[in-house]
């Protein structure tokens, strides 16, 4: 549906790999990667980054599977 007063931009993106290319003896780097991701950008640590998405109404999340990783 499109609503042009109501400004909503959706991306979602997949890149091959994920948990199956974790180093040998380094099980779960991956799933590590995906979960801090989000922790901080720039000059902002963890928590004044997670507020700045909500202020902005901004979901961001990242994920890995068995052979991609996605957000």
């Amino acid at each position: 549906m499109r609503e042009p007063s109501i400004p909503v931009i959706a991306v979602e993106f997949s890149f091959r790999g994920g948990s199956a290319l974790d180093p040998a003896g380094r099980k779960g780097v991956a799933n590590m990667l995906s979960a801090l991701l989000d922790e901080g950008a720039g000059e902002l640590d963890s928590l004044a980054f997670q507020t700045k998405l909500e202020t902005l109404a901004i979901d961001l999340s990242f994920d890995v599977g068995r052979d991609d990783f996605y957000g």
